[in-house]
């Protein structure tokens, strides 16, 4: 069976939408001094084996909100590598949550998320490699039955505190541009690893 990909036009206005006023909130950042004892902040993983690591402050970041237009929890984690232009070298997972986020919880894509009066994606992920070809993870397995899903994010917070957050990754995500859903090429994120400033919005503390 072949399935043509409708792009989902609210899910990606929420992510540009979201990015860049979290984009705009690190530049506000961007002269503050660092303290002296601050930790070296990172993001770093294994894109189709071959090891990467961004380090790009302050565009490199954990940022948490809650949307009420949504009704849900939204934490944002960023990676961008030095010299990005943020059209490759960049990594985005956006993790949606019905409460706050906790330590040593896993959360996953497929474990679904009701956004108005609709099951998705709890996790949305998008990897750009340093060529600027983009890998997304996005689709429910649920919402198609009849076809098989490999799609899948796994996060998990192992230290967070008021001003950084630490934490593991892994993902297996499938490329942006294609015609016909079974033929995108995959690519496996492992060994995913993430020590990041953390910024939160006025509404997080609701």
């Amino acid at each position: 069976m072949k399935l043509r990909y409708m792009p989902c036009t609210t899910r990606h206005l929420l992510l540009l939408t979201f990015l860049t006023g979290i984009l705009v909130l690190a530049g506000c950042a961007s002269d503050d001094t660092p303290e002296p004892n601050e930790p070296e902040f990172y993001i770093k993983f294994k894109a189709g084996g071959t090891e990467i690591k961004y380090d790009m402050l302050p565009n490199s970041l954990a940022s948490f909100a809650y949307l009420d237009s949504f009704g849900f929890y939204l934490c944002t984690i960023t990676g961008m590598k030095q010299g990005s232009d943020g059209k490759r070298d960049f990594i985005s997972m956006q993790l949606r949550n019905e409460t706050q986020y906790t330590p040593n919880t896993v959360y996953r894509l497929q474990d679904p998320i009701q956004i108005q009066s609709s099951n998705q994606a709890r996790i949305i992920f998008t990897y750009f490699d340093g060529n600027g070809k983009g890998y997304n993870a996005t689709l429910l397995q649920s919402n198609y039955p009849s076809l098989s899903i490999h799609e899948n994010v796994e996060i998990k917070f192992t230290e967070m505190s008021s001003d950084y957050v630490k934490g593991t990754f892994s993902a297996e995500a499938y490329e942006v541009d294609f015609t016909v859903l079974g033929n995108r090429k995959e690519i496996l994120i492992t060994d995913g690893e993430f020590l990041l400033p953390r910024f939160d919005d006025v509404s997080y503390t609701r």
